[in-house]
């Protein structure tokens, strides 16, 4: 019983420690892009690290989009300080300028209703930062 629990301690510390990637950011551009497939309550998030005062603009595009809820948040600060969201309006293009110094995390996820029946969608996630002059 003792190594069933220890086993599936070690197993929830590797899907944590795998559950945020991180962004690659072109130099030149300024600009990373995603491709990925997410299904059911399953979620990915991405992380970054932006200068205070710089522009953020995410464009997620799929086929069922309005299944996707895509947030931005302070990596420091997990539910409830979005720094961008699309939750209610069920935008597909955010833009916004960082507050502050610092790792930030990019969630996507899939919609209560289609989550629970078990909906995928496919998805392709493009972030730039832009330094404002």
């Amino acid at each position: 019983m003792l190594r069933i629990l220890f086993g599936s301690l070690i197993l929830a510390i590797m899907l944590a420690a795998q559950s945020a990637a991180p962004l690659r950011f072109d130099a030149k551009s300024g600009a990373a892009s995603v491709k990925a497939t997410i299904q059911g309550d399953q979620t990915q998030e991405y992380t970054f690290t932006g200068k205070k005062g710089q522009t953020i603009t995410l464009s997620l595009k799929s086929p069922r989009a309005s299944w996707l809820v895509l947030r931005v948040f302070p990596a420091s600060e997990r539910e409830g300080s979005d720094l961008l969201s699309n939750y209610i309006s069920s935008d597909t293009e955010l833009k916004g300028v960082l507050p502050a110094d610092g790792a930030y995390r990019v969630f996507v996820g899939i919609r209560r209703p289609e989550a629970r029946r078990g909906g995928s969608a496919i998805y392709n996630l493009n972030v730039s930062l832009k330094n404002t002059p």
